[in-house]
C-alpha cells in the first residue's frame, strides 16, 4: 500500500544511433547519450527518466546534469562489453533466453564478418573445462567394478547360504555372538547385504569388497576390493605415487553401478548421459557431473566417454544470492524452509492466507510391503477414480464418507445446509452401519456414495506422481496390460517433452470411453514425473469440479516435504474440490535409506504379508518425521559447504576485480612495474637464501637417488662431508622406505600364489633388483626385504656424487640467481656485480634493469608489431604494406605521409625510423602539448569526439570524467595510445596466464577440500584448516 506505480510503454524510448562507444536515445522527448549498447537499454533509460521524475515529485532534488552524466558514463561489465573496437570483440553474459535473443538481436549491428561466435552458459552458476586426465581408463575402471560388483554377489550368496549357521553357532566361525554389530548386522543382512557397513560385516564374517552408502550416493572399495582390483589392473599397489589415482577412478565406477540407476538420476539418448534433475524431472542438456562421475556412468552405459571436466568458475547460490542488496521471493512451499531462509539469509518467512478456503482432502499414506504390491494397488487406484470418481479400496472409501460426513455436519451446525443434508447424512449412516467396521458388506459404501453423490457419480481425472522416468513408463505399461485405461506419460523422453502443453492442458479433463455399445464419460489419466508436480496449473473441466475435482496420486516420498506438497498443490486449486494419497512401499529409498531401524521393524511384524497395506495417520507423522531429518541434513550440508566457501568467495571477489581490470585495459603498467618488483623480490629473497644450496643438494639427491631428503640435515660448506651425508641419509631413508612399502605387495600371513610378485617386481627395479617373480614366490617376506634393502643400499654406495661439488661453491647461488635473470628477462648480469651484494643491492640491480629492459620494450614493440601486421595483411603488395605504415603513422604521430614514404624500403629501415619517432614521442611526450590546445578549443561532447577521434580505441576501456581533470585524462590516454600494441600484448598474456593460475587454483582447491577432512584425525578443525591453507594457497596464486 501507498507504493508509487510508473508504467513506462516499450514505445517511451528508442535508439536513434549507435556505435561502438555508446548510443543516442530519445527518451520521454530528450536527447540522451548513453553508455551502454542496445535497444533495451533505452527502454531502461527510460524506466531511469520516470523514476527520476517521480523522484522529483516528491521533493528530492536531482539535477539534470547529473542524470546526463551520469547516464553517459554508466558502465555494465558483462552486458555487451566492448572488448575491442578493431576488430570488435564484444562480451555478454546472456544468462536467460531473453537475454539471449536480444544479444542475437544487436550483435549482428556491430559484428558483420562471418568469423563471429556466440558463447552460451546457462541454467548453471558453474563453468566447468577440460580436465587432465586420459579418458581410457574409465573404461578399465568400469571392468575392475564390474569384477568386484560380480565377486560381492557371489560373496553375498555364500553368506546367505550359511547365515543360518552363523546365527546358531557363530563360535563356529570364530564370531563373537555378543558384539553389539552382530544382530544388527545379521538383520540388515536378511534385508538387504548392501545395507551392511564395515563394522556390521566383519561381525558377521561376511566379506565385503566394497561398502555402499546411497543416503550420501557414495561407494567406495574395502581391503578386499583394493586387493582385488590392484591383481586384476597388475599394476602394483595403489599407494604407489604412479597409481594413486586407481582408487578414485574404480569408487566412481562403482557408484555409477551400484547407486545412480537409469532412467532415474539420468538417461541414455544420441550416445550421451542426459542428467535428470531431481526436482523437476526435467533433462539438464549441457550438465555433467564433476570429478570423474560423468565419465564413470558413460563408461558403465558404454557410450561415447567424454573428456572430463574442471571447475573453472564457481559458486554457492547462497553466496550469489548475497550479491543482491535485498532479497525477497514468493514461493507455496517455503513454510518447511523457514529455519533455513532466517539463518543463511535473514529473512522471515510469512504464511499468505488462501484466496479461497482448501477443499482438498490429504488422506493417509498407504504403505506395502514391496514395490510390486504398492504398483498393484496404485493402479486399482487409478482405475477406480478414473472410471467410477471414488477409491476401490472399501476403508479408502469408507474414509471418505466419513470426511463427507463432518462436512456436512458442520455445515448444519453452522447454518449453511440445505434441505436435502439430512437424506445425504441418513445414506451415509447407512452405508457405514452396513460396512460394520470391516465386517460387514463392502458394497454397501459404494452404494451409499452413489447414493450421496445422486447424478454427481463419474470418473475424475487422475495426476500420477513418478519420482523416475523408469517409473512412470512402469506404472504406465501395468495399466495397460491390467485395464487398457487410456493415460498420457509426461516424462523426460523427448517425444513426452515435445507435447507436455498439450498434456497438461488435457489432465483434468474427461473423455467419452467407447467399449463397444457402451459409452460412459471417464477421467483423464495423465502419468508424470515432477515435471507436472511444480508450477503447473492444470484446468479442470466442465462438471469436473461438482464430481470431486482432480486426484492426485503419489506412488513414492520425495526427501522433501516441499515436493511432496506441490504435487498435492496441483489439485484443490483456487477453491475447487479435490484429493490426494500416496502410496509407499518398505522398498523405496526415503524408508530404506533413513527409516532403516522401523522399516526393520515392520518387517518382522507378524502377520504382515505381501500385499497388505499400512494405514496410520501416525505412520505419516513417522515419514514426515523421517523428512525432516533429512530436510536438516541437507541443511547441515548446505550450511557446511557455504562455510567452506567463504575463502573461495573472498578470492573470488580478489581475483575477478583484477581480472576485469586487465579485461578493461585500466592500470596496466603499474600493474606490470609491481610485478616486476614482486619477482624480483621473490628471486632475490629464494637464490640468496643460506638454506638454498641445501635446498638444491637435496632435490638432485632424490632425483638420482630416488629417496626424499631433508635439506636442513645437509652441510654444504665441504664436498666430503656432503657426499657422506647424502650417502647415509639415502641409505636410511631408502630402508624406511622399502619396509614400508613391501606389505602392500607380499603378505606373510597369505600363501605367495595371492603375492602381487608382478607389481613387487617393477616397484624393486627402481633399486637394482632383478629378481624373477618365480624367485620371488620361493623367498620370505623378510628375505625379500632385506635383498631390496641390500641392493639399495648397494646401489647408493658406488652412486656418483660428483655433482654435489657445484653446491659447495660460496658463489653458487648468486650464479644461479644471474641466471635465472638471463633466462626468464634475458638480462646479462654478470655474475660479478652480485658478487659481494646484499640482498637489497641485487634485488635494486635487477629491478633497474629490468625497467629499463621493458621500456625499451615499450618503446619497440608497437613499432615491430604493426610492421609484422602490415607484411602479414599486405603480402606480396608493396604499395599495400606501405599505405598501412603510413595510416599508422598518421594516426599515431599525425604524420602526413603517404605510401611512398615507406615503398621499396628495408623493414630494418623501417623499423629504426618509427622507433626513434616513438622513443621521441614517449620520453618527450609530444602528445601533452597537442591535449592541452583541445583542452582550450573544445569542451563537453566536443571534447570528448576530438578525443575519440585522436585516440580512437583506446576511450573504450577510458571514458572521460567531465566533471575531473580532463586534461590529465586524455595525456594518459595519449600515453597509452603510443604503447597501444603492447597493451594489447599485456592483456592477452596477463589474462592467459592469471587464467591458467586460477585453473591450476580451483583444481588444488578442489583436491583441498576433498582431502581436508582427514585434519579431524590430527584434531584440528578442518573449516580452520581449509581457510589457512586455501588463503596460503591463493596468496602463492597471486605472487606466482
Amino acid at each position: 500500500r501507498g507504493v508509487h506505480l510508473e508504467v513506462c510503454r516499450p514505445d517511451a524510448a528508442r535508439s536513434v544511433e549507435q556505435n561502438l562507444a555508446g548510443q543516442w536515445v530519445i527518451a520521454d522527448g530528450v536527447m540522451l547519450r548513453l553508455g551502454l549498447l542496445g535497444a533495451h537499454q533505452a527502454e531502461n533509460a527510460a524506466v531511469v527518466l520516470r523514476a527520476v521524475s517521480a523522484l522529483r515529485r516528491q521533493g528530492v532534488a536531482v539535477g539534470e546534469e547529473h542524470v546526463r552524466a551520469g547516464l553517459a558514463s554508466v558502465r555494465w561489465p558483462g552486458r555487451l562489453q566492448v572488448l575491442r573496437t578493431n576488430p570488435p570483440w564484444l562480451l555478454d553474459g546472456a544468462h536467460n533466453a531473453a537475454g539471449a535473443a536480444a544479444l542475437a538481436r544487436e550483435v549482428h549491428r556491430f559484428v558483420t564478418s562471418a568469423e563471429s561466435e556466440l558463447a552460451q552458459l546457462t541454467e548453471d552458476c558453474l563453468a566447468s573445462g577440460p580436465a587432465r586426465d586420459d579418458v581410457t581408463q574409465y573404461r578399465m575402471a568400469d571392468d575392475v567394478a564390474r569384477m568386484l560388483v560380480q565377486k560381492q554377489e557371489q560373496a553375498n550368496r555364500e553368506t546367505a547360504a550359511r547365515l543360518a549357521e552363523i546365527e546358531a553357532e557363530p563360535g563356529r566361525f570364530g564370531l563373537d555372538g555378543g558384539h553389539p554389530k552382530y544382530r544388527e548386522g545379521l538383520k540388515k543382512f536378511r534385508a538387504d547385504p548392501y545395507w551392511l557397513s564395515s563394522d556390521e560385516a566383519e561381525a558377521i564374517g561376511h566379506k565385503q569388497y566394497f561398502v555402499v552408502e546411497e543416503d550420501r550416493k557414495a561407494a567406495h572399495m574395502t581391503e578386499h576390493g583394493a586387493k582385488a582390483a590392484q591383481a586384476h589392473l597388475g599394476i602394483g599397489s595403489f599407494y604407489d605415487s604412479r597409481n594413486m589415482n586407481w582408487p578414485h577412478y574404480i569408487d566412481n565406477a562403482l557408484r555409477a553401478h551400484k547407486v545412480y540407476q537409469r532412467d532415474k538420476e539420468y538417461v541414455v539418448q544420441n550416445d550421451q548421459i542426459i542428467i535428470v534433475d531431481e526436482f523437476t524431472g526435467r533433462l539438464m542438456h549441457g550438465r555433467q557431473w564433476s570429478d570423474g562421475l560423468h565419465q564413470a556412468v558413460e563408461a558403465k552405459e558404454r557410450v561415447t566417454i567424454k573428456q572430463e571436466t574442471q571447475t573453472l568458475a564457481t559458486i554457492t547460490l547462497q553466496n550469489l544470492f548475497k550479491l543482491y542488496r535485498q532479497l525477497a521471493g514468493m514461493t507455496g512451499t517455503a513454510m518447511t524452509e523457514a529455519d533455513e531462509f532466517m539463518k543463511i539469509y535473514k529473512l522471515e518467512v510469512i504464511a499468505i492466507p488462501t484466496n479461497k478456503p482448501v477443499r482438498r482432502i490429504d488422506y493417509n499414506d498407504k504403505i506395502y510391503k514391496s514395490v510390486a504390491s504398492k504398483f498393484d494397488a496404485v493402479v486399482e487406484e487409478i482405475r477406480s477414480y478414473s472410471q467410477e470418481g471414488y477409491p476401490a479400496d472399501a476403508w479408502s472409501l469408507h474414509d471418505l464418507l466419513k470426511h463427507a460426513r463432518r462436512t456436512l455436519v458442520s455445515e448444519q451446525e453452522h447454518g449453511r445446509a440445505d434441505a436435502a443434508v439430512p437424506a445425504q447424512l441418513a445414506a451415509i449412516d447407512r452405508a457405514l452401519a452396513a460396512f460394520n467396521g470391516g465386517k460387514g458388506d463392502e458394497a454397501a459404501l459404494a452404494a451409499g456414495y452413489r447414493e450421496l453423490m445422486g447424478e454427481w457419480v463419474g470418473g475424475r481425472p487422475v495426476l500420477v506422481g513418478t519420482t523416475s522416468v523408469e517409473a512412470s513408463e512402469k506404472l504406465s505399461e501395468a495399466l495397460t496390460r491390467r485395464y487398457g485405461v487410456e493415460h498420457e506419460v509426461l516424462n523426460a523422453r523427448p517425444d513426452a517433452v515435445a507435447r507436455e502443453s498439450e498434456i497438461v492442458a488435457k489432465a483434468g479433463q474427461q473423455h467419452e470411453l467407447v467399449r463397444g455399445k457402451q459409452k460412459r464419460i471417464v477421467g483423464n489419466v495423465t502419468i508424470a514425473t515432477n515435471m507436472a508436480g511444480r508450477g503447473t496449473d492444470i484446468v479442470l473441466g466442465p462438471g469436473v469440479a461438482a464430481l470431486g475435482g482432480l486426484h492426485v496420486v503419489g506412488t513414492e516420498r520425495h526427501e522433501s516435504r516441499r515436493i511432496d506438497n506441490q504435487l498435492r498443490g496441483r489439485c484443490g486449486r483456487q477453491g475447487d474440490p479435490g484429493s490426494s494419497r500416496f502410496f509407499l512401499s518398505f522398498e523405496d529409498d526415503l524408508l530404506r535409506l533413513f527409516m532403516g531401524e522401523w522399516v526393520l521393524r515392520m518387517l518382522q511384524m507378524l502377520g504382515f504379508e505381501e500385499g497388505m497395506a499400512i494405514e496410520d495417520r501416525r505412520v505419516n507423522r513417522g515419514i514426515e518425521k523421517a523428512q525432516k531429518k533429512v530436510e536438516e541434513r541437507n541443511f547441515g550440508i548446505r550450511k557446511n559447504l557455504l562455510e567452506y566457501d567463504e575463502v573461495m568467495d573472498h578470492q573470488r571477489k580478489t581475483f575477478y576485480a583484477l581480472r576485469q581490470r586487465i579485461l578493461e585495459g585500466r592500470g596496466l603498467t603499474e600493474l606490470i612495474w609491481e610485478m616486476i618488483d614482486d619477482t624480483v623480490s621473490d628471486a632475490v629473497e629464494r637464490y640468496l637464501d643460506p638454506k638454498y644450496p641445501a635446498q638444491c643438494a637435496a632435490e638432485w639427491a632424490g632425483q638420482h637417488l630416488g629417496v626424499p631428503l631433508e635439506s636442513g640435515k645437509l652441510d654444504t660448506h665441504d664436498l666430503k662431508t656432503l657426499q657422506d651425508q647424502v650417502r647415509d641419509l639415502a641409505a636410511y631413508e631408502a630402508r624406511q622406505l622399502i619396509q614400508r612399502m613391501i606389505g602392500e605387495y607380499v603378505d606373510p600371513d597369505v600363501p605367495p600364489e595371492e603375492w602381487d610378485v608382478r607389481g613387487l617386481a617393477g616397484w624393486a627395479a627402481q633399486y637394482g633388483v632383478t629378481l624373477s617373480q618365480n624367485q620371488m614366490k620361493k623367498m620370505t617376506p623378510p628375505e625379500l626385504q632385506e635383498h631390496i634393502i641390500a641392493a639399495a643400499e648397494a646401489r647408493i654406495a658406488t652412486a656418483d656424487l660428483a655433482p654435489l661439488e657445484q653446491y659447495v661453491d660460496p658463489q653458487f647461488a648468486r650464479g644461479r640467481l644471474a641466471r635465472w635473470a638471463k633466462d626468464k628477462f634475458d638480462l646479462d648480469i654478470p655474475p660479478e656485480e652480485l658478487a659481494a651484494a646484499s640482498r637489497e643491492d641485487a634485488a635494486r640491480r635487477l629491478t633497474e634493469a629490468m625497467r629499463a629492459a621493458y621500456r625499451r620494450r615499450e618503446i619497440e614493440y608497437p613499432v615491430a608489431a604493426v610492421i609484422s601486421f602490415a607484411l602479414e595483411r599486405g603480402g606480396s603488395n608493396a604499395n599495400e604494406v606501405a599505405a598501412r605504415l603510413a595510416a599508422w603513422a598518421g594516426r599515431k604521430y599525425g604524420r602526413d605521409w603517404t605510401y611512398e614514404h615507406f615503398v621499396n624500403r628495408a623493414p630494418e629501415d623501417v623499423f629504426t625510423e618509427l622507433r626513434a619517432l616513438n622513443e621521441d614521442f614517449l620520453t618527450n611526450r609530444r602528445l601533452d602539448a597537442e591535449v592541452d590546445t583541445a583542452v582550450a578549443q573544445h569542451s563537453g561532447a566536443a571534447l570528448e569526439q576530438w578525443a575519440r577521434q585522436r585516440f580512437g580505441p583506446v576511450m573504450d576501456s577510458r571514458p572521460l570524467d567531465l566533471s575531473g581533470d580532463v586534461a590529465a585524462q586524455l595525456k594518459q590516454c595519449a600515453y597509452e595510445m603510443l604503447r597501444f600494441e603492447l597493451t594489447w600484448l599485456e592483456q592477452q598474456i596477463l589474462l592467459s596466464t592469471f587464467d591458467g593460475l586460477w585453473k591450476d587454483h580451483m583444481w588444488s582447491m578442489d583436491l583441498l577440500r576433498h582431502s581436508i577432512g582427514l585434519r579431524g584425525y590430527a584434531e584440528q578443525d578442518p573449516k580452520i584448516a581449509f581457510k589457512r591453507e586455501g588463503t596460503r594457497m591463493f596468496n602463492e596464486m597471486l605472487v606466482t
